[in-house]
Order: structure tokens, then C-alpha cells, then sequence
């Protein structure tokens, strides 16, 4: 076996590993924004709610 075999061979699981990190750094970053947007959506229901509101009492008579 070549030493670049070799290096190749030593190598291999420590760029897997760094791979599954990076994986799951982007699953945790991915999931943040997803909380994130569920909390923006909630917040956008509430003004349209009181958009709503405001504009029932304005055309009450």
C-alpha cells in the first residue's frame, strides 16, 4: 500500500465525521428556522385578527 493510500485510508473517517457534524448542524439550523417561521405565522394570524377586529368596529355603525 502506497503512504497516500495510506493517508487516504486514515482520512476517511475523520471527513465522515466532520460530514456528520456539518449534517447535523444544518438539521439543527434547518429546524430553528422552521420554529422560527411557526412563530412568525402566529404572530401574522394575531395582526390579521386584530386588523379584522378594528376594521368591524370602524364599519359598525
Amino acid at each position: 500500500m502506497a503512504n497516500t493510500e495510506i493517508l487516504a485510508g486514515a482520512a476517511a473517517p475523520a471527513t465522515a465525521r466532520r460530514l456528520h457534524l456539518d449534517i447535523l448542524n444544518k438539521r439543527k439550523f434547518l429546524a430553528m428556522l422552521e420554529g422560527r417561521l411557526v412563530v412568525l405565522g402566529s404572530e401574522l394570524a394575531a395582526h390579521e385578527r386584530e386588523e379584522q377586529d378594528l376594521l368591524q368596529k370602524l364599519l359598525t355603525p
